[in-house]
């Protein structure tokens, strides 16, 4: 079946669409202390931050996880880029959070 112009004009649109959600969604979490922590941790468990080459085939298998973690690190830049500087600074002792209020610890 051919596709007509129409067919592809509703496809982009859909496409934009999914896009603006996608970005919605990152600026949304990007406010949140806790997925900040989540996002900072899961960067550093893909080795974003230092090399992965181990001279042999294990560096393969690092590449793989940097890609994914270059992958998040990309759009959180793009996107929201003071955040990702925020979250950096926010960096805490072993990743705790802060004790809730009125907690004993």
């Amino acid at each position: 079946m051919r596709q007509t112009e129409e067919d592809r004009k509703r496809e982009q649109e859909r496409a934009e669409r999914i896009e603006r959600a996608q970005l919605k969604d990152v600026k949304e979490l990007m406010q949140l202390p806790a997925f900040r922590r989540y996002a900072r941790r899961y960067l550093t468990l893909c080795n974003v931050f230092e090399t992965t080459f181990t001279g042999s085939s294990e560096t393969f298998f690092r590449e793989g996880k940097r890609a994914v973690g270059t992958t998040i690190l990309g759009e959180i830049m793009k996107i929201v880029p003071g955040q990702f500087a925020q979250m950096m600074a926010e960096r805490m002792p072993d990743d705790e959070p802060e004790p809730e209020p009125g907690s004993d610890q």
